[in-house]
């Protein structure tokens, strides 16, 4: 594992790809000098590298710590939307259900100015909302958010969700 590790660091960013879908597959979930070093290369220049780095982190966290929540939170943010995606739905995997931090940052992107970033974060609201606590009222709040949008497919996500909560 330390080989592979080694990697990350590597000047091709398709190795430092490789390496990061090599640790998801043979690391142990939690490691947390692992999960710091995969932290690190989400400020990485290549956004290939970025979203290895979210869909790895989505594997390996069991309980995200700060850092790691700041780290992804901070990734919603990105320039590319697909990274932007990535990001929600790689919170939402290391979020505590009924997280109302992760709740409110999810529920921003609902007015994104894409429409898939808007259509995931509503998708995954229902994933990490629990049922009958406080967090249904967080999720409801944001779902009104999305019915006011003009993408076709999140107002239909967005009553949906309404549906579920």
């Amino acid at each position: 594992i330390k080989g592979i590790a080694r990697q990350l660091q590597h000047h091709d960013p398709d190795v430092r790809v490789f390496a990061l879908h090599a640790l998801k597959a043979v690391s142990d979930k939690d490691d947390m000098d692992l999960i710091s070093s995969v932290c690190l290369l989400l400020g990485d220049v290549s956004p290939e590298v970025r979203q290895a780095c979210l869909e790895t982190l989505s594997d390996l966290v069991l309980a995200a710590t700060e850092i790691v929540m700041n780290r992804v939170s901070t990734c919603m943010q990105d320039l590319n939307a697909s990274l932007r995606c990535a990001a929600i739905q790689a919170l939402a995997q290391v979020s505590e259900l009924g997280d109302a931090l992760a709740i409110c940052s999810i529920g921003k992107k609902l007015e994104d100015r894409n429409s898939d970033v808007r259509l995931t974060a509503v998708e995954v609201l229902t994933c990490i909302s629990e049922e009958g606590t406080a967090a249904k009222v967080s999720v409801l709040a944001v779902a009104s958010l999305a019915l006011e949008s003009n993408c076709m497919g999140a107002r239909r996500a967005a009553a949906s969700l309404c549906n579920f909560v």
